[in-house]
């Protein structure tokens, strides 16, 4: 029998793909609808103080045949776009096992 991971949770209220407002996080989910099949949406969440919008995903990942680190081939994340753009986008596992880490462009 298959185990399921409980995930974390993900912050914020539950808002709608056309509510996004904040620019790069309209930007990334339009970018993930016509991506293929590598990516799933869905769930997106607004955070108030600051104000923020995250863009949770399940993402189809391509493993090296003895990765470093625990890798699934399928890995749900989030990722965290704030309104006033001062900071790279954060993105955060939601196993709860998995180790947290922040990506900068």
């Amino acid at each position: 029998m298959k185990q399921t991971t409980r995930l974390l949770r993900v912050p914020g209220e539950a808002i709608r793909r056309n509510e996004l407002t904040v620019a790069k996080a309209k930007q990334f989910a339009a970018y993930l609808r016509g991506s293929g099949n590598f990516a799933t949406v869905g769930g997106f969440r607004r955070i108030q103080d600051p104000l923020a919008e995250v863009v949770p995903l399940v993402v189809t990942v391509q493993r090296p045949q003895h990765p470093a680190h625990d890798i699934r081939r399928v890995e749900p994340v989030a990722v965290v776009f704030y309104e006033d753009d001062n900071r790279a986008p954060e993105v955060l596992c939601l196993r709860p096992d998995s180790r947290q880490f922040r990506t900068s462009t």
